[in-house]
């Protein structure tokens, strides 16, 4: 159910995520840190390596982030998210070609959830605002792992 205060939401949902994948604006990021030029910087090589003091990779997080992005959206219009498998999207290492797919990937489901901020209403309602919120937080959080280990 719209009400007065949604038009006014969503586009800073929008600013936020923006932020964390695209376009740094100061909020919480630098310049040229966001998940894009971040991964733009990186070989297949690299993505695929262990992290220090870790088992994780930084293939591992993205597919942990596209699930994730996936994962809010079915959430927030109530399908069923029992079938995630949060384990298999730690799978670790691609090859360039994989590398570039799951780049490609990243911003196919960026550019969703970018597309259902823009057309929900609701935010007031229940814990919808909670979970995009949370969802962004999720995505700085490994984005600063990512670069943390670079």
């Amino acid at each position: 159910m719209p009400n007065d205060i949604d038009p006014i939401i969503a586009p800073k949902i929008l600013v936020l995520l923006t932020e964390a994948f695209e376009n740094v604006r100061g909020y919480f990021l630098s310049p040229n840190t966001t998940f894009f030029e971040t991964l733009e910087t990186l070989d297949h090589i690299k993505a695929s390596r262990t992290m220090r003091d870790s088992d994780e990779t930084i293939v591992g997080h993205i597919k942990h982030v596209i699930l994730a992005l996936r994962y809010s959206q079915d959430f927030l219009i109530g399908k069923d998210v029992s079938q995630y498998d949060w384990k298999a999207s730690w799978s670790d290492a691609v090859d360039s070609e994989g590398w570039s797919s799951l780049k490609d990937e990243l911003r196919a489901e960026y550019a969703r959830i970018c597309e259902f901020v823009r057309n929900r209403d609701g935010w007031t309602v229940g814990n919808n605002l909670d979970v995009m919120i949370g969802t962004i937080a999720h995505c700085a959080y490994h984005l600063a792992i990512i670069r943390q280990n670079l």
